[in-house]
């Protein structure tokens, strides 16, 4: 476990990414929460030392040695990211992060049998413990998909050269909010646009497909706010074209939430293209048409989506999200079922499992307006249960053979 978690810390850490050599170059060492994705980087630092404190610990290593070896690990890291490698921003974060997260792996892996084989008493504080969590990431979850439009000046601008972004090869033709026409050229322009797109008009581009395809995410149309930041881009990332709009987990430094449409963008040189997104009534939609064919999807904003806001890589959102949307919602329920198999009252212990879904899944999208549950995801959440129950049954089961030779011996 020791060296799986070294190899993933060095594929994760030490690969160049020389995109970013802009945005490392504006990162003080000092700062403990940086960059436009700061607060994932946390999350994402503490995880990835996880499994090197588990590993150390599973080899019989004592706590402090582990923080000590989290700690020279990391440094080492951040070492060769200063001297060696492109696109990689060290910072005193990362060391806190990182050790912090090998202090963490270590604690559970010794305390993995208080929480896998809980005693009735404990399985009762663990389901607790548990529902409170469930319930905080389903609120912070519907908070954060909240939209972060500023009632302040807006202004649009075509095709930005953004550092960190491609370079959009194309030539625009047309660009409207609704049915209102707004300048092509490159120069931010203040427009008032506010009541149209928070009611639901798309951002509408038509442009002829450049030569090339450009390299990383090429914005093709965006509202900005006064001080730089994007409200609502359209953008074309290799033969596909994405939409997003500011929400209120990109204020909190966390992954942004962007729809996809593949293979929109032909890749004959001169052909027209017109593609269109925005926000309407809690869900993203994004529309496109090319070759005489129509494209659209829409992305209904709610508590499911949680997994996306922590992604350790950059992945606009597609048919896929659905399933991900359920599994995650199965994973969040498993280990409350878990814990509720073992407390002293069962039916108790299921009522508060069963309350916990009946809040997120029903009442905390209606207190953020967001999209209200599917069938699905109510059928995950039932799965969630299912599954928590067997596993606890084979957990019970594992225990009790384990445990055999023991009673065998003291009988004899």
């Amino acid at each position: 476990m020791a060296a799986v978690g070294l190899f993933a810390i060095a594929v994760a850490t030490l690969t160049p990414v020389p995109l970013n050599e802009s945005r490392v170059a504006e990162t003080p060492f000092w700062c403990l929460v940086c960059g436009q994705l700061g607060l994932i980087d946390v999350i994402l630092n503490v995880a990835l030392f996880l499994p090197l404190g588990v590993g150390l610990r599973m080899l019989g290593w004592p706590l402090a040695p582990i923080a000590i070896a989290s700690f020279l690990v990391s440094s080492a890291v951040e070492s060769l990211q200063v001297i060696a490698i492109a696109g990689r921003d060290a910072s005193v974060s990362d060391l806190i992060t990182n050790t912090s997260g090998g202090m963490l792996g270590a604690f559970l892996a010794h305390r993995w049998q208080a929480l896998a084989f809980p005693t009735p008493r404990r399985a009762g504080r663990l389901l607790a413990a548990g529902a409170l969590a469930v319930l905080g990431i389903f609120l912070s979850t519907a908070a954060l998909l909240r939209p972060d439009l500023p009632a302040e000046t807006w202004y649009w601008t075509v095709a930005p050269a953004w550092p960190g972004y491609g370079v959009f090869e194309g030539d625009v033709l047309e660009v409207r909010v609704g049915d209102r026409p707004v300048p092509r050229d490159t120069l931010p322009h203040v427009v008032d646009y506010h009541a149209a797109f928070l009611s639901g008009d798309p951002i509408f581009v038509r442009f002829v497909v450049g030569r090339g395809t450009p390299i990383g995410l090429a914005p093709i149309a965006a509202l900005a706010s006064a001080d730089h930041r994007s409200l609502a881009l359209l953008a074309q990332h290799g033969r596909k074209v994405t939409a997003s709009v500011r929400l209120r987990a990109n204020a909190w430094r966390l992954r942004p939430i962007r729809i996809r449409l593949n293979r929109v963008i032909p890749e004959h040189t001169g052909d027209t293209v017109v593609v269109w997104g925005g926000l309407d009534r809690g869900q993203l939609y994004a529309g496109a048409v090319s070759n005489q064919r129509r494209h659209s999807r829409r992305l209904p904003l709610t508590v499911a989506l949680g997994w996306a806001l922590l992604l350790p890589i950059w992945w606009n959102l597609g048919p896929e999200t659905r399933v991900f949307n359920a599994l995650w919602l199965g994973a969040l329920i498993v280990p409350l079922a878990y814990w509720a198999t073992g407390t002293r009252r069962i039916r108790s212990g299921f009522g508060v499992v069963l309350t916990v879904i009946f809040l997120g899944l029903g009442v905390v999208p209606r207190l953020f307006d967001l999209a209200p549950s599917s069938g699905v995801h109510w059928f995950a959440a039932g799965g969630g249960i299912v599954l928590g129950v067997l596993a606890a049954r084979q957990a019970r089961k594992r225990r009790g053979m384990d445990s055999r030779p023991l009673q065998e011996g003291l009988s004899v």
